[in-house]
């Protein structure tokens, strides 16, 4: 019996107390960005676009914009503290964008194409699990792993086919609605956790709610990363299966 009381004391620590902290300090300030010239880039950042010109080239894929991201401290708005760097990139032949994050967190890519009902198709190859709700609106399957571009962009557009079809028409704004496409990404990202009751807003802050609070948490855990990681696992292989794996000049053809 004093085992069973010590193992439920240390669930409650994950299970209960976790999330009641979560909800109590977690903040997530409005994103700011401010766009600087490529030729100001940092090192880390300078090499990703030489990645991307790489595998793409100039006629593919354009960058956009290059976006130092500024996060508002929960101090107060004025308070910002350098966080990170996203690269914007945009095909607009195919209508897809490609977000490069380069953060001290780490270093992930974004494929995102929008349609004109509003729905979003996002293929990425961020490593850890999702805490946040899924949105009816938004198709976002994970590729862990997958670091090659190509065969990332690839993957998208199978991904796209798959939930959206051939024929669904997709949405490129013109550069004046383009230059703050990452906040606003960002900021539609957290007003969906709103809609769904998953966040709340005050001022330019959001924090989670009680439902929001224990769902983020529990995500991760078992038996929620199990299910959740389970359904993962079986769009990512359906769209390996859909792209098989070829050389890069194959790849850079669309394979």
């Amino acid at each position: 019996m004093s085992t069973l009381i010590l193992i439920l004391l240390l669930l409650s620590q994950f299970y209960v107390l976790g999330p009641l902290l979560f909800m109590a300090t977690h903040r997530q300030p409005v994103l700011r960005t401010r766009r600087i010239p490529p030729m100001e880039a940092p090192a880390d950042v300078a090499k990703a676009i030489t990645g991307w010109r790489a595998f793409f080239g100039e006629a593919e894929f354009s960058l956009f914009a290059v976006q130092q991201v500024l996060q508002a401290r929960s101090g107060g708005e004025s308070d910002l503290a350098v966080s990170g760097h996203v690269l914007h990139l945009v095909d607009r032949a195919a209508a897809v964008h490609g977000l490069d994050y380069v953060t001290p967190a780490g270093r992930w890519q974004v494929f995102l194409t929008r349609f004109d009902d509003g729905q979003e198709v996002v293929t990425t190859n961020y490593g850890r699990v999702l805490t946040l709700d899924p949105h009816p609106a938004v198709h976002v399957v994970r590729m862990p792993g997958v670091v090659d571009l190509a065969r990332l962009r690839a993957l998208h557009a199978a991904h796209v086919a798959r939930v959206m079809g051939a024929a669904a028409p997709a949405a490129i704004p013109g550069d004046e609605h383009l230059v703050n496409f990452v906040a606003e990404h960002e900021l539609r990202t957290v007003e969906r956790q709103r809609e769904l009751g998953a966040m709340v807003r005050s001022g330019d802050v959001y924090r989670p709610t009680l439902r929001g609070a224990f769902r983020s948490v529990w995500r991760p855990l078992p038996p929620l990363r199990w299910i959740n990681g389970s359904r993962e696992s079986r769009v990512a292989r359906s769209l390996r299966e859909a792209v098989p794996l070829r050389d890069r000049a194959g790849l850079r053809q669309g394979a």
